[in-house]
């Protein structure tokens, strides 16, 4: 109903930040009156990054690597 973006759009978003990974999980949160989609990401190194995004905005609010 437009409280967020679609989920291809926020997929690119997260990929736009780590080019050379690929998706491995999402989930989408309420998370204090906020949608946020948490992706999870493996890139061509093997290394795991979480991102996560409001899913209304498309705001990057966390990128980092996964311990």
């Amino acid at each position: 109903d437009g409280k967020i973006k679609p989920f291809a759009a926020l997929n690119e978003i997260a990929t736009q930040e780590h080019p050379s990974a690929t998706i491995t999980d999402t989930e989408l949160e309420d998370a204090h009156g906020r949608y946020v989609y948490q992706v999870e990401l493996r890139d061509t190194d093997g290394n795991e990054w979480d991102v996560d995004i409001d899913a209304s905005t498309g705001e990057v609010l966390r990128s980092q690597q996964d311990d």
